[in-house]
């Protein structure tokens, strides 16, 4: 599976990949906020998901 990484700002990245399985995957990761959003494809159907992250 190949990773797409880019920085969109210090601190906002936006990542995406597709599973073996075929489903996407979208995450930007604010760490200035702490936020997650996330944004998944399974069988066609979109799931959109936020939730906190902090900076390791």
């Amino acid at each position: 599976m190949a990773l797409n990484l880019r920085e969109i700002r210090e601190g906002v990245y936006l990542n995406s990949w597709t599973e073996a399985s075929g489903a996407t995957v979208t995450h930007l990761e604010d760490f200035g906020n702490g936020t997650l959003y996330s944004n998944v494809t399974v069988d066609g159907k979109l799931h959109h998901f936020t939730g906190t992250i902090e900076e390791a």
